[in-house]
């Protein structure tokens, strides 16, 4: 009967952040046994402990905290990775009875790259085992770090979170090794080494931003999310003490609520009590529920609209006195939590061990070769590259992709390709046009594969998702992710590739890119 086994690496702590020295990561596959490596992967788990200057005396809250490579500022700083394989910087995959497999540089830019074309936007939306939820659905995402609660009053909790990376996402040997024979007549013990990217790894807090400007998507009305019912205290001669708010805004689906239980919210209001209106009160979320009659401690019963909810909060709200009222209610998550820390707790392979299958005596597979250049900023740039004997597809990644995982040149907009100097095409290909589409279709066909998405776009988990108004901009926090992709010619001989980019008028090119070859190895 087939089974997992669960390997940890040779280390036994790693950095995370700028200055992270321990990032190399080396696993050994013991010989004697039959893998299926194409259903192993590596699992690396996080942890972040949240501290809080500003918790009230009921406790610090539970954060909604998704983890990210930080590739740059703003919206780039939280771009969502469909290919979990961004985590690697650079792989090798050795066995000790037949050599290197695979050394695989940058992987983090191909993989990355290949992932605009790899999943679509339902295949984006499958959050499991990534390092953040993507969803164009909603507005506010619930991640995989904590486990959040969005109805009722079991307390949010901190968490873990374990990401998934496949091994046939780092590896293309892994695709086709189903039956990976370790026995020291065939393959051996075989080592993985991994230099992750834990130097770029972050974290971020969703579920704080826009509850002032947004209201829901969809529905009709002028009710922001942050927006309260008054509390009137009416005829009631004596203080009301409050600890629950009623919504404004109806959520007609509760995957749509911002809102959660143990979540750290801060209270404001005006009031035309003598005594003060509440200003910044701090306080957590302690149930959420739907208001089907307003039961607010004393106050008057009120005719609730339809699907909007209750909120408890603890502490509660300074008391009511007289026939006072409190009204533009608003109530907005804080974003004061440190999440500096966060930890790599284990790296470890969970290995599918196959006992069904009887091993073939070599496999057929590609792997990657790769070239780093840089050249001259200008409008024009012209490239020559040599093609290893046994190559089948060129993708290459404009920009500066090395200091990311994001391929473009914003400034590009048309490229020639020729092969030992026969032109692939008979014009210059402009970006994103027809021809373009064709030569990346191409590859994909030249491997057997076919292509899941034209966007071409790498999205933001927070803003470049669902999270506009209706009728406003869609493809806010959208970034453009374009290689430049053809399949060569099969030959046992080397070959040359010349590569001509032209920037848009009164533009300047990058000057910097990355070539990978892709070669046929048997081993």
């Amino acid at each position: 009967m087939d089974s997992f086994i669960k390997l940890p690496a040779n280390q036994a702590s790693f950095d995370i952040g700028a200055n992270a020295a321990k990032r190399n990561v080396d696993i050994d596959l013991p010989a004697g046994a039959v893998y299926d490596l194409t259903k192993s992967y590596v699992n690396v788990k996080l942890e972040t402990t949240l501290t809080n200057a500003e918790a009230p005396a009921s406790g610090v809250g539970v954060v909604n905290v998704f983890n990210t490579l930080s590739n740059g500022t703003g919206n780039e700083a939280s771009l969502h990775y469909p290919n979990t394989a961004a985590l690697v910087k650079n792989a090798q995959l050795i066995s000790n009875s037949k050599g290197g497999l695979e050394s695989i540089r940058d992987v983090q830019t191909l993989r990355s790259a290949q992932a605009a074309y790899d999943f679509n936007l339902a295949e984006q939306n499958d959050d499991k085992g990534k390092l953040a939820h993507f969803e164009l659905n909603n507005m506010y995402h619930i991640h995989p770090q904590n486990e959040i609660n969005k109805v009722g009053s079991e307390k949010s909790v901190n968490g873990d979170h374990d990401v998934k990376i496949p091994l046939s996402r780092i590896f293309n040997m892994c695709k086709v090794a189903e039956a990976y024979d370790t026995s020291n007549s065939a393959y051996g013990s075989t080592k993985i080494h991994l230099e992750l990217n834990s130097q770029r790894l972050g974290n971020a807090e969703d579920s704080t931003a826009d509850f002032a400007t947004k209201t829901l998507l969809n529905v009709t009305g002028a009710e922001k999310i942050q927006d309260m019912a008054d509390l009137d205290n009416a005829a009631n001669a004596g203080a009301t003490v409050i600890d629950k708010l009623i919504s404004k805004a109806a959520y007609s689906s509760l995957d749509s609520i911002p809102f959660f239980v143990s979540q750290h919210v801060k209270i404001g209001a005006t009031s035309t009590n003598a005594s003060g209106a509440p200003v910044a009160h701090d306080c957590l979320i302690t149930n959420i529920k739907r208001a089907k009659v307003d039961d607010r401690g004393g106050l008057p019963d009120a005719v609730l609209a339809a699907d909007v909810l209750e909120i408890t909060i603890d502490p509660a709200l300074p008391a009511i006195e007289g026939t006072k009222k409190y009204s533009a209610i608003a109530m907005v998550p804080t974003a004061s939590n440190n999440l500096d820390n966060q930890v790599i707790k284990s790296v470890e392979l969970v290995a599918y061990v196959n006992k069904s299958d009887k091993p073939p005596a070599n496999y057929t597979y590609t792997t990657y070769m790769s070239e780093a250049d840089s050249y001259p900023v200008g409008n024009t740039a012209s490239r020559l590259y040599t093609i290893p004997a046994g190559c089948k597809n060129v993708i290459i990644c404009p920009g500066n992709p090395s200091a990311g995982a994001r391929s473009d040149d914003a400034n590009l907009e048309r490229y020639r390709l020729a092969i030992d100097n026969r032109e692939l095409t008979p014009r210059a290909v402009r970006i994103n046009s027809a021809m373009h589409y064709d030569l990346i279709n191409q590859v994909y066909k030249n491997n057997g594969e076919s292509v899941h998405s034209y966007l071409q776009k790498a999205f933001n988990v927070v803003a470049g998702t669902a999270r506009t108004d209706p009728g406003a901009n869609p493809a806010v926090g959208c970034f453009q992710q374009n290689i430049i992709a053809c399949p060569v010619p099969f030959k046992a001989v080397p070959q040359q590739l010349q590569l001509d980019l032209e920037a848009a008028s009164g533009q300047d090119l990058n000057g910097n890119l990355i070539v990978y070859f892709e070669v046929v190895k048997q081993k």
